[in-house]
């Protein structure tokens, strides 16, 4: 049988195949919609049992999980404890892919799996999924699936691929920065949009996620999209018309959106002004998958689901995030570092790259992502603590730094490498306060997000940590590369395998701000031994094992080491399987592993080390949540 690439589209993904699955009939010319949904099925079931051979595979299959390329096996394969109830089919079988939109349980919380299966020669040759971690699903599983949907639409009244692509696609053209006089007749007068299975239009007034225009839920998709509201969405991109259900008119779509941070004001057609809300004046991607149903060549219905990443993160799917290529620096002594960090943030502040003095060719990410010079930060810095702790290294310069976008507080970590007095390499990593609620609003947490277990603090870093200011007297310093060597040893001891460190008899640490050794006033993680790691000092924390049992250090990397201060920095991507119910604690027994390490989930983290004679004294981490297995960059 011809295949169809459908490739004249935006980033269509078409993996061709000719022979049916092992269950069917060895002579099946294809894998028709009732094979493609039973390999829906047996692929939920393995997912559920904890068991990749329950599914028929490729040798090169491909796992992808949120946008990170994954072994099979890992990530929602440790948790998913339970399917549920809601239950939406793809089946394309021109290209033999299948989509799936539907509720599971995680360890017992509710979450939504959205789900792409390429079937190869009977076989399972990519596997995408967004494990959404809604934790609530009752909305969804109270949902009546409109019939539309399973509804065979007439041959004669059929769009071709490519035009079902093209006319989802309109749909993204028109709603990145929403124009509210464009054309949107493209959808059907009777058009209805769900989101998480909660409709969000033609119904009662209400607040629709972070804003406060009730009456936005009562219109009609059309007239949505005249009001301008969703101007806040500044780019759609990567987009993919992924499983194309012919036979229904119906396709599921992935992509991602981005909010820069840079809109705060939009005046709506309606004549109201909306106010975006502070869960928008920083840098946001909203991983997105979409099914759309056409009916009379306009759209009909849209499913919505959708997770947050780390702004501007690539799916590996489409193309995996480069890793920016590493250029030799030079010297820069405190004399130099200052004014260049400097004349950097004044640059990122005024939103202009121009005013930095910057090298052609410099690379940027934050947050491990590689992004382009003027994006992120660069939109939504405006201010800067009065003071920074300015770090200096062989080749590397950097600050510690409190500061604010619009009005968001935040605590970033920049290291910045130069070669004659031009910037070649800046790499950020920024943790931000999260608001749980304002008011009837939904705050600035990140959505979807585990609950850690030090939630950042912004009023602990609004002065410079005297310990860490410090000089280190000559005598008590060590070189540079015994200061990375301690670096990655705490880590690795921490997070790996226990060991004993050389620490200093009052040894302190902080994660985003908290105290996290000698707390007496933290409430115990575990209410039965009242057991929190907090409580304990530097090395029971390493001697009874915890962390090294609920997470696994990934990657580790000293960005730079300031001698005269004796601080090392070192960024880490610490890894949380999800894997054990329970925990064995050194000196304290068996306890349940805390709910902040149940979801598969990585921390980002920076730590500063301040290091004298040999002994760490403190140690000062800054981290926050993305997505399983993600990379630092670089």
């Amino acid at each position: 049988m011809k295949k169809t690439s459908g490739a004249t589209f935006v980033g269509s993904v078409v993996l061709a195949a000719t022979l049916s699955i092992a269950d069917r009939a060895v002579n099946a010319a294809e894998c028709d919609r009732a094979c493609l949904e039973a390999m829906v099925d047996r692929y939920v079931d393995a997912l559920v049992a904890h068991d990749p051979s329950k599914i028929p595979v490729t040798p090169n299959v491909r796992f992808v999980e949120n946008g990170v390329q994954l072994p099979l096996g890992s990530a929602l394969w440790k948790t998913a404890t339970a399917r549920g109830t809601y239950r939406h089919y793809f089946a394309d079988t021109t290209a033999e892919q299948a989509g799936f939109i539907g509720t599971l349980r995680e360890q017992g919380q509710g979450m939504i799996l959205v789900l792409r299966l390429a079937v190869q020669q009977g076989k399972i040759a990519e596997i995408e999924q967004l494990a959404i971690r809604t934790r609530n699903v009752d909305e969804y599983e109270k949902l009546k699936m409109d019939p539309l949907w399973l509804a065979p639409v007439p041959a004669a009244q059929r769009l071709s691929r490519e035009r079902i692509g093209a006319l989802a696609d309109r749909y993204y053209t028109g709603m990145q920065g929403n124009d509210p006089k464009g054309d949107y007749t493209f959808f059907h007068k009777d058009c209805n949009r769900v989101e998480h299975g909660r409709q969000t239009t033609n119904a009662p007034a209400s607040n629709y996620g972070h804003s406060d225009i009730p009456n936005f839920v009562t219109m009609g998709c059309e007239a949505q999209f005249q009001t301008g509201f969703l101007g806040f969405v500044t780019q759609i991109r990567d987009r993919r018309y992924a499983v194309i259900d012919e036979e229904r008119q119906a396709v599921l779509a992935f992509a991602a959106f981005d909010h820069n941070g840079s809109i705060r004001k939009i005046p709506l057609s309606t004549g109201q002004m909306f106010n975006v809300p502070p869960y928008f004046s920083t840098p946001r991607t909203l991983t997105i998958a979409e099914g759309f149903k056409i009916l009379d060549s306009k759209l009909r219905l849209i499913e919505a689901t959708l997770t947050e990443s780390a702004y501007g993160m690539r799916n590996a799917v489409d193309r995996p995030s480069a890793v920016p290529a590493r250029r030799a620096g030079e010297r820069c002594d405190a004399a130099c570092a200052r004014p260049l960090i400097d004349a950097l943030l004044a640059a990122m502040i005024a939103h202009d790259p121009a005013k930095a003095p910057l090298d052609k060719d410099a690379r940027y990410t934050e947050n491990g992502q590689p992004l382009a010079i003027g994006d992120g930060l660069w939109r939504t810095l405006t201010a800067r603590g009065e003071r920074g702790l300015y770090l200096v290294g062989d080749q590397d310069v950097g600050v510690f730094s409190s500061t604010v976008e619009t009005d968001i507080a935040g605590e970033l970590t920049l290291r910045v490498r130069q070669s004659q007095g031009r910037i070649t390499e800046i790499e950020a990593l920024i943790v931000r306060q999260e608001i749980p609620m304002l008011g009837k609003l939904i705050g600035t947490g990140t959505l979807m997000a585990p609950p850690q277990i030090a939630d950042f603090d912004a009023v602990r870093f609004e002065k410079t940590s005297d310990v860490l200011a410090a000089e280190v007297p000559v005598a008590d310093r060590m070189p540079a590369v015994k200061l990375s060597e301690i670096a990655q040893s705490y880590v690795h001891a921490l997070y790996d395998k226990p060991k004993p460190i050389a620490l200093a008899e009052k040894c302190s640490a902080r994660i985003n701000g908290v105290d996290s050794t000698g707390n007496a006033e933290i409430k115990p993680l575990d209410a039965q031994t009242k057991f929190h790691p907090f409580a304990s000092s530097c090395q029971q924390q390493i001697d009874s094992g915890f962390y090294s049992q609920v997470s696994r250090l990934r990657e580790s990397r000293v960005l730079l080491v300031d001698a005269e201060r004796g601080i090392a920095v070192i960024a880490s991507a610490i890894d949380h399987p999800g894997d054990r119910d329970k925990i064995e604690v050194k000196g304290v027994g068996e306890i349940a592993t805390p709910e902040a390490f149940r979801p598969p989930s990585t921390y980002y983290q920076t730590a500063l080390l301040k290091v004298r004679n040999g002994r760490i004294e403190h140690v000062e981490a800054i981290e926050r949540p993305v997505f399983y297995g993600m990379s630092l960059g670089w």
